[in-house]
């Protein structure tokens, strides 16, 4: 972290002159080579796809932890854990990728998080880049 130039205030600073930014993780970086393009769209869709997979394998773990933990602890309990468990890492995950950040404009890819298209975006509501595209010119 450099000192910042005479009469420079971080109030004036420019982006990432300050270190704050990167410190604390309320600014990426944009990318610029198609590379990181690629990489941040293959990270996006493992985690699109943790997240379908998640929800449509609830019911099926929760019902099948509810039968063993009745046969061997004769009890529900552990099952409720998994239950509760299993819900907050789906919302934990799927708050992730509706906040996912657009790798050319480094904002949320699909709007914010309480007016987002989530994995249906097909373009990010700030820059317009088109979802898995690698940000080249066409």
């Amino acid at each position: 972290m450099g000192a910042l130039p005479t009469g420079t205030t971080l109030a004036n600073a420019p982006t990432g002159e300050s270190g704050l930014e990167s410190s604390c993780g309320a600014h990426k970086p944009k990318m610029t080579d198609s590379g990181g393009y690629q990489q941040a769209w293959q990270r996006y869709k493992q985690q699109g796809r943790l997240w379908i997979a998640l929800f449509i394998l609830y019911v099926p773990a929760v019902v099948g932890s509810a039968m063993l933990s009745l046969k061997y602890f004769h009890t529900p309990k552990p099952a409720i854990v998994v239950a509760i468990l299993w819900m907050a890492f789906t919302l934990y995950l799927g708050a992730r990728i509706n906040l996912w950040r657009c790798p050319r404009c480094g904002n949320p890819f699909s709007g914010s998080l309480w007016r987002s298209k989530g994995i249906f975006a097909s373009q990010c509501a700030h820059c317009g880049l088109p979802k898995y595209d690698n940000g080249e010119a066409s």
